[in-house]
């Protein structure tokens, strides 16, 4: 695999290496996409998405370059208006915050595994529902977050985590870009600690 750049940057007379958010494999022939952290502190730096198309000429393997922030493979879309976190399933990538009504460009953090994320409501992670980014179908499943129905115990009140509701998937393509939109059906304040009957 290819970790950095054949180049580099120069400061001062000192050379440092670019280095990718993953290898791009020199035997998986076609278009792979990387982050290209802007420093050494990882993807949430991120300052760029590339796209490497890998070629076979003869006996030679050519891997080209080319910026792709405009049209990553994936854009994941918050018309919400509360903050999603998400994450690709079972893989070690930490959770990537989503405000609401907000979106972000994103590239698998490891192409190796399926194309599927977990989404939350930020402070219902136990809570996830899982989505293939590559499903284009029309049924996508909810979003279900709150005290009631998960089984789950309340969580203390404040800010967002007051509430409970609904969230709905939309999938589409735009371009070259596959698009998943997280949109609010309902969302409502549930009780915390004790109902009391009314007589």
């Amino acid at each position: 695999g290819l970790h950095s750049t054949s180049g580099a940057r120069h400061d001062g007379g000192k050379e440092e290496a670019l280095h990718f958010s993953q290898p791009i494999s020199c035997e998986d022939m076609g278009d792979q996409f990387v982050w290209l952290p802007s420093d050494a502190t990882g993807l949430e730096a991120a300052a760029a998405i590339l796209q490497a198309s890998v070629v076979l000429e003869d006996t030679t393997v050519i891997i080209t370059l080319e910026e792709a922030s405009r049209s990553p493979p994936y854009r994941i879309e918050n018309r919400a208006s509360l903050p999603l976190r998400f994450r690709q399933h079972k893989t070690l990538e930490p959770w990537i915050d989503l405000e609401a009504h907000a979106w972000r460009a994103y590239v698998l953090y490891d192409s190796t595994k399926r194309s599927s994320i977990e989404v939350a409501v930020a402070g219902f992670e136990k809570q996830s529902t899982i989505y293939g980014l590559d499903d284009m179908s029309a049924r996508l499943p909810r979003l279900v977050f709150g005290g009631a129905g998960a089984g789950l115990p309340m969580l203390s009140s404040h800010s967002h985590h007051s509430q409970g509701g609904c969230l709905m998937g939309e999938a589409r393509v735009d371009g070259s870009t596959r698009v998943l939109t997280m949109i609010e059906i309902s969302v409502r304040p549930i009780s915390m600690g004790i109902t009391r009957r009314l007589s």
